[in-house]
């Protein structure tokens, strides 16, 4: 996610706190809504987005040739983990495809890809034979939407397109009500890479994204030439987060085989008294009001 697309929203939003700038960003960023925040987000989607849907429909068909199987490919890939072969799979499409149509939408500025930091596994002698588990693994990249708009049409309106279509929107509005913490949270993940690399860590930084492999998934590894390696997990849920989400990171770590220099732990709603009081001089606790920085 580009910076200067927050910032912009930033400054033409009247937001009373950052997690309403983040809410509506989430779902407004890089459209052109009028951001009004005396509207609650169903209201928005239910009265200024819903009833549009033509207009919309059409500036989002003018971004790339939509077919069957790209709409599928979108689809997929606003939900579930991002990695390239697992879209494709459940998007039911064979690989030559699917790869063809994620490059198209990735020069179409539509997906941007984040690359993976697995190796492959190395036998230790060339007669050695893999687990089938191994062997079968691929290494993956992950895409993601470069504007939060475009990802909320292909998660809550494309599937019941031809419900919206028909003025029926309980479908789509039953789906955000479930899902709107969750798929929030995407962005608020994307932002805190941002605050990290651009805010705390600033100069220096070597790379900065996701890490996965066939075993862990940490939501933030950076490098920073000055300050080694950073780790960071970030939960956007209407609860405090305590002690155990510092020990599951940890566990990460380990598996993964990764000793960082700080570890940092990001939530919308704060922390536990426990965690606050923790000892660990390495762990680092930032509420989602501490990126105001970004703005």
């Amino acid at each position: 996610m580009q910076r200067e697309l927050f910032s912009s929203y930033c400054r033409a939003s009247n937001a009373q706190s950052m997690e309403q700038l983040i809410d509506y960003f989430a779902i407004l960023g890089g459209s052109d809504i009028p951001i009004d925040t005396t509207l609650s987000l169903e209201q928005v989607i239910s009265e200024q987005i819903l009833p549009n849907y033509l207009h919309f429909r059409h500036l989002i068909d003018s971004l790339y040739m939509h077919t069957k199987e790209s709409k599928k490919i979108l689809i997929r890939a606003a939900k579930g983990d991002r990695r390239v072969f697992s879209i494709i799979k459940k998007a039911h499409l064979n690989d030559s495809l699917g790869l063809k149509i994620i490059d198209e939408l990735c020069r179409a500025d539509i997906l941007e890809y984040e690359l993976s930091r697995e190796s492959p596994v190395l036998k230790i002698d060339p007669k050695q034979k893999l687990k089938k588990a191994l062997r079968e693994h691929r290494i993956s990249h992950k895409v993601y939407f470069k504007k939060p708009f475009i990802r909320f049409w292909y998660y809550f309106i494309a599937p019941y397109e031809k419900e919206v279509a028909e003025a029926n929107f309980e479908n789509t509005l039953k789906l955000y009500r479930r899902d709107k913490n969750s798929f929030t949270g995407h962005i608020f993940e994307q932002l805190c890479k941002l605050y990290m690399s651009e805010v705390l860590y600033r100069h220096g930084v070597i790379k900065c994204d996701s890490y996965w492999d066939r075993a862990v998934e940490i939501d933030i590894l950076l490098n920073s030439a000055r300050k080694g390696i950073a780790v960071a997990e970030c939960k956007y849920t209407n609860t405090k987060i305590n002690r155990s989400e510092l020990s599951r990171l940890k566990h990460k770590c380990t598996l993964a085989k990764i000793e960082p220099q700080k570890l940092i732990l990001f939530a919308k709603r704060g922390f536990s008294k426990e965690l606050i009081s923790s000892a660990d001089e390495n762990l680092l606790l930032i509420k989602a009001d501490d990126l105001k920085p970004l703005c």
